[in-house]
C-alpha cells in the first residue's frame, strides 16, 4: 500500500505472493489492491482481490521448460532450420538456426523474402507452390533443390503452421 499511496499516478497494484492454505500447500496467488479515495481525494482504505493461480503459474513453468527443449533442438540440430512468417504473404524469415547458416549462408535481414536466400531461379514456380499450400494452411512435405554456399543440393522441406498461424487466418 505504501508504494501505491507514495504514486499519485496509480490508482491499483497486482503482485503474486506464496501463501500457506489450512492444509499446509503453498498456493501462488495473485492479488489485486486498489485504493478507495476519500471524497477530499484522501485515503480511505483499499479494495482487494485474491486469487489461486496455482495451476495457472504451474501451466506456465511446465510451458517455460518446453520452450527450452524446442529452443535446444532449434539450436543444435544439424539440420537446417528457418522459421519465417507470412509477410504479405510472402514468407519472410523470423530466424535461422547455425546449421542454416553453415549451409545457406547467414540471413542477416529479418523478414527477407525466404525465397530470396536460396531458392534458384528455375525452381521459383515450385517455390511458389510450395508457399501457396502453405498459405492455405496445408502441412507440407516437398523435395526440392536449393542454393547452398557449396552449390546446389536436394533437400526435404518440411513446413507446417502452427494452431495459432490458422486461428488467425480463421482456418
Amino acid at each position: 500500500l505504501r508504494g501505491l499511496l507514495a504514486d499519485p499516478d496509480r490508482e491499483s497494484t497486482r503482485f503474486e505472493v506464496d501463501l500457506i492454505a489450512a492444509d499446509g500447500t503453498v498456493r501462488r496467488c495473485e492479488d489485486h489492491i486498489a485504493l478507495l479515495p476519500a471524497p477530499d481525494g484522501g485515503f480511505v482504505g483499499s479494495a482487494g482481490v485474491l486469487r489461486d493461480v496455482t495451476e495457472r503459474h504451474e501451466r506456465e513453468r511446465r510451458l517455460a521448460r518446453e520452450r527450452d527443449r524446442v529452443r535446444l533442438l532449434f539450436d543444435r540440430t544439424p539440420i537446417p532450420v528457418v522459421r519465417f512468417r507470412l509477410n504479405n504473404n510472402v514468407p519472410g524469415v523470423e530466424e535461422t538456426n547455425p546449421a542454416f547458416d553453415l549451409t545457406f549462408g547467414a540471413v542477416t535481414e529479418q523478414g527477407a523474402p525466404v525465397d530470396d536466400v536460396h531458392v534458384p531461379e528455375d525452381e521459383r514456380e515450385s517455390a511458389a507452390q510450395i508457399n501457396q499450400r502453405f498459405r492455405d494452411g496445408d502441412p507440407v512435405e516437398a523435395k526440392v533443390t536449393r542454393e547452398t554456399t557449396d552449390g546446389r543440393r536436394e533437400f526435404l522441406v518440411y513446413a507446417a503452421t502452427s494452431e495459432a498461424d490458422a486461428m488467425s487466418r480463421g482456418t
